[in-house]
């Protein structure tokens, strides 16, 4: 059952609760859930980002490689486009 189903449940469930004291208590338990859930997904998204003690697997580590790659497929791909256009004026111009 998804998250946000169980806390409309717990909620509807404190409206209708007469005493107040279990009412407080129902409260405290699902903000202790709600929060505890929460840090479990920020240690996720922590480890994921920063490798989990290991930059070299980090995300950020793996995107920097990935933009240096590009960098040089981008001047490859410029030298060829630059070597292509070279070609076909001399080309052009022998017609001429």
């Amino acid at each position: 059952m998804p998250e946000s189903t169980k806390l409309k449940i717990l909620v509807n469930t404190v409206k209708k609760e007469a005493n107040k004291d279990k009412a407080i208590d129902l409260l405290a338990d699902m903000i202790y859930q709600s929060t505890t859930s929460l840090s479990q997904d920020i240690d996720k998204l922590t480890k994921a980002l920063f490798g989990n003690g290991n930059p070299e697997h980090s995300l950020i580590t793996r995107l920097a490689q990935v933009e240096k790659k590009l960098n040089g497929i981008m001047a490859t791909l410029g030298a060829i486009g630059m070597f292509t256009l070279i070609y076909f004026l001399t080309r052009l111009f022998k017609l001429i």
